[in-house]
Formats: C-alpha cells, sequence, structure tokens
C-alpha cells in the first residue's frame, strides 16, 4: 500500500525531527520553571512567538515555494546557490530600516516596559527569513536531515541563554535569548554550505523576481498561521486567565506528533514535485490517497489517548518551578480538545501545498485567507459568548476540517477519480471525538 521509498524517508526525517523535539522540549521545561504562567511569560510568549509565526512563513510557506520553483526550473545546484546567497545579502540590508522603525515607534509611545525584547524581536526577524533560504537550498539538494536540525542549533543557544539569566529581575535580557538562537542557527547553516563542494554558479537571473514569482507560497502563511496566531493573541493578551501561556504549553505537546505531521508533508511534497516533473499523474494520485490513509489511521487514535491523558502527560512535562498545579489543570482542559486540531491541520497543509504545485495561477492563496476569516471569526464568536478556554482550539478544528475538504474538491480538476468520502468521514469522526470531550 505504502512504498518502500515514502516510508523509508518518512522515518529518517522523523527520527531527526524526535532529536529536535528533544530540545524543543527541554527549551519548553527551561521556560516552565523560570516563567510558569503569568502575565510576564504571556508578554514573553507574545513577542517570540511572533518571531516564531513569522519564521512559519519561511518554514511553511516560502522553503515549500522555493524547492517547487527550483525544481520546476531545472536549476543546477551551483545556480540555487547563487541566487540563495544573493538574496540573503539584499535580506540583510532591511535590519538597520527595522532598527529605524522601531527607534521611532518608541519615541511615539515612551514605553519603556519590554523594551529589549521588543526591539530584538524586529532584529530577528531578517535572520529568520534568511534561515528560510539557506535551508531551502540544503532540502533543494535533498539534505533535508542536515536542515532541519538547525532548528535544534536554535533551540540549545535559548535553553543556555535561559539557563544563565535570573527572572524576574533580568526579564529585558529575554530579547537577546530569541536573536541569539536564530543568530547560531544562521552561524550553523552558513558553515554547512560553506563546506559544501558546490561551487557558486553566477547567472544573469534577478534573484528578486523568486520572491515575486513565489509571491503566493509566502503570501498564504501570512494569514495562517501569522496573522491568526496574532489575532488570538491580541484578543487574550490581557485575559486573566494567561491563556496564551497555557496555549502554548499545551501545543508543545502537539510538537510530538509534529515530528511525524512535517514529514509526511515535507517527504511527500518533495516525492510529488519529481513526479510531477517525470508526468506520473497516476502515481500521485495514489500517493494522495496513501498518505490520507497514512494520516488518518495514525492522527486519530492518537489524538484520542494524548486527549485522554492530558493532565497526566502535561504534569509529567511541566510540573515543576513555578507552573502549579492550577496552570496545570487548564493547560490539560486546553490541550484535551486542541489536540484533535492536528488531523484536519496537518491534512489541509498536505492538500493545499500540492494544489498550489499544480496551480498555474496559484491562487491556492485564498484558501488561506478562507481559512483565517473562518477561524478568527469563529474565535471571536466563541470569545465573546464566554468560552475562552476552547475557543482557540474549536476554531481551528472547524476551520481546517472545513478547508481540507474544499481543498481536496479543488485537487479534483487535476486528478480524475479522487474518493471525497473517506475524508469527510474521517474528519466526521475526528470532529465527534472533539465534541464528546468537550461534553464531558
Amino acid at each position: 500500500m505504502f512504498s518502500n521509498n515514502l516510508f523509508k524517508n518518512v522515518s529518517n526525517i522523523t527520527l531527526i525531527n524526535f532529536l529536535i523535539l528533544f530540545f524543543g522540549f527541554s527549551r519548553e521545561i527551561v521556560f516552565v520553571y523560570k516563567l510558569g504562567i503569568s502575565d510576564l511569560s504571556d508578554n514573553f510568549f507574545f513577542y517570540y512567538l511572533l518571531v516564531e509565526d513569522f519564521n512559519a512563513i519561511i518554514y511553511t510557506g516560502l522553503l515549500f515555494g522555493l524547492v517547487s520553483y527550483f525544481s520546476g526550473k531545472n536549476l543546477s545546484p551551483s545556480s540555487v546557490k547563487y541566487l540563495v546567497n544573493s538574496l540573503s545579502f539584499k535580506i540583510f540590508k532591511i535590519i538597520p530600516l527595522l532598527v529605524f522603525i522601531h527607534t521611532i515607534l518608541f519615541l511615539s509611545s515612551n514605553n519603556y516596559e519590554f523594551l529589549q525584547i521588543r526591539f530584538f524581536t524586529i532584529i530577528t526577524i531578517p535572520f529568520s527569513i534568511i534561515n528560510g533560504l539557506l535551508m531551502s537550498y540544503l532540502i533543494y539538494e535533498t539534505k533535508i536531515g542536515i536542515a532541519i536540525f538547525s532548528r535544534a542549533i536554535n533551540y540549545f543557544s535559548i535553553i543556555i541563554s535561559m539557563s544563565i539569566i535570573k527572572i524576574p529581575y533580568d526579564y529585558n535580557y529575554l530579547g537577546i535569548v530569541i536573536f541569539m538562537g536564530y543568530l547560531i542557527q544562521f552561524i550553523y547553516l552558513k558553515l554547512i554550505i560553506s563546506l559544501d563542494r558546490e561551487k557558486i554558479l553566477y547567472i544573469p537571473y534577478d534573484s528578486t523576481n523568486i520572491l515575486k514569482n513565489q509571491y503566493q507560497w509566502i503570501l498564504a502563511p501570512v494569514f495562517v498561521p501569522f496573522l491568526s496566531n496574532l489575532i488570538f493573541r491580541l484578543i487574550f493578551v490581557d485575559d486573566s486567565n494567561n491563556i496564551i501561556s497555557a496555549v502554548n504549553y499545551a501545543t508543545k505537546i502537539i510538537t510530538l506528533i509534529g515530528a511525524f505531521t512535517f514529514s509526511v508533508i515535507l517527504v511527500g511534497f518533495q516525492d510529488i514535485n519529481l513526479k510531477k516533473k517525470k508526468g506520473l499523474i497516476d502515481e500521485i494520485k495514489k500517493d494522495i490517497k496513501n498518505n490520507i490513509t497514512l494520516l488518518s489511521i495514525v492522527l486519530i487514535p492518537l489524538s484520542f489517548f494524548i486527549s485522554i491523558l492530558s493532565l497526566d502527560l502535561i504534569n509529567l512535562l511541566f510540573l515543576r518551578g513555578n507552573f502549579s498545579q492550577s496552570d496545570a489543570i487548564i493547560s490539560a482542559d486546553i490541550l484535551s480538545i486542541l489536540i484533535y486540531s492536528v488531523f484536519p491541520a496537518t491534512l489541509y497543509g498536505y492538500l493545499v501545498r500540492i494544489y498550489g504545485s499544480f496551480s498555474q495561477n496559484r491562487n491556492f492563496v485564498l484558501f488561506h485567507i478562507f481559512l483565517f476569516l473562518l477561524s478568527s471569526i469563529s474565535l471571536l464568536i466563541l470569545f465573546k459568548i464566554g468560552m475562552e478556554l476552547i475557543a482557540f482550539p474549536v476554531s481551528l478544528i472547524l476551520s481546517n476540517s472545513i478547508l481540507s475538504i474544499f481543498v481536496y474538491l479543488g485537487l479534483s480538476k487535476f486528478f480524475d477519480g479522487l474518493q471525497k468520502y473517506y475524508l469527510i468521514f474521517t474528519l466526521l469522526l475526528n470532529f465527534l471525538l472533539a465534541f464528546c470531550t468537550f461534553i464531558q
């Protein structure tokens, strides 16, 4: 049913992702011990997750767009290396502009609170973009493991930095912590690429045209997850229950599954691009069906068990330092429903990238806009009617489930005979399990 090549590639990348998860969880344990759930943690996560979500624009958007573009143009690795270096140099030039903008905003508001966190957050953003560019070259060279391992380097740097500073006295140094993580990741990627034997081959091509041609890959994740998460945090930043911090800790349990889901998306996307070049449409259709089946038989049962054990998992991982039992209960309540967003979100992420690869006009960005609007509207409605704790999880489940169906129907114009009933059945089953958890 599933090809040996798919299992081999997914298994290898999943193992590397689990190694990254080890560092990621170590980072979260340090966050928990130092910050707990408080107003300080909410403000720190507001800025830190702003950079992380912006990085998602690169990691889930531009990176896939670049790999698709390089494959479509049949560019040599030497040419790709030149284009990536050229783009990186141009992006570095915007750092002085960002510093200037921050200075103007600070002088106009005269707000000293969290000054350094805001400043270093702003200048970290270009490094997140450049890191994504460098990773796209390594992935194009099929060095996927080396590329994504750079995230472990990022996390390890943050762990060391957070272990040194004293909270709450040195809270403004938290901005430097964010910056150092991305800076050291950049140094690692540049070192790996410099050791690569592939020479840089100059080609007469304006590298900025790549961004113009791939703008929808960049624009799509601007709406989801960047703006959708930003709206959530803006709504809840002053909430007395500190929902932002609770959601952050709950989502870290979900990253355990993320090691597998991202591997399926990344390997599946790359494999489909290779088959697309060879015109193997029937093989692609078979891969889509197999990957949907693989995701459903793994993610839905796993979500069910994690939902049942949510409080035990939160206690095991995070009940230490400034993280209290009441903090654990809030985080577990959110996790028990939020976990059911994993299957529809992964399914949507996988399908929309395939659609983007085959859509000539790249109008797949419209799906992200609809997803953003649907999730934001449902979030606001649930918040207004007093369902703060479940507003974020339920909005994700509903919006991703609905958009997955629409994207799948959109794929039918590229692939004849796609079976939609199994997909609808699995999404409905996942939703019913979430609903049962809510009413208990």
